[in-house]
């Protein structure tokens, strides 16, 4: 496999949302430690990537920020550091991080 691309995303995971659990992933630009060591220190939001749903068809399955590591990965992205959670003004909790996605070269 030759990789043609290499994508950071931000990923916004909202797992108790109205409409129900989603994974917004906005491409990012992570900001490099001043060594150089690939650490990110900032980032920059370049704009919406895609979302990624859940399957419903078992409604037994928990829903829980494990289920959305599997999803990330069944995806191929592959997540940075932790996950940083917090509490929006709707209650709601959205669960934070950092990823990326290698893009195949398919010429």
């Amino acid at each position: 496999m030759t990789i043609d691309e290499v994508v950071y995303v931000f990923i916004c995971a909202r797992l108790d949302a109205d409409g129900g659990p989603v994974i917004d992933l906005f491409q990012s630009d992570p900001w490099e430690g001043e060594n150089g060591d690939g650490t990110i220190v900032g980032r920059d939001i370049e704009g919406w990537w895609e979302s990624l749903t859940f399957d419903h068809t078992d409604p037994s399955a928990p829903v829980d920020i494990t289920a959305a590591d599997n999803l990330l990965r069944a995806c191929g992205y592959q997540r940075l550091n932790n996950w940083t959670p917090r509490t929006g003004r709707s209650g709601h909790t959205v669960h934070t991080a950092d990823a990326l996605l290698r893009i195949e070269d398919i010429r």
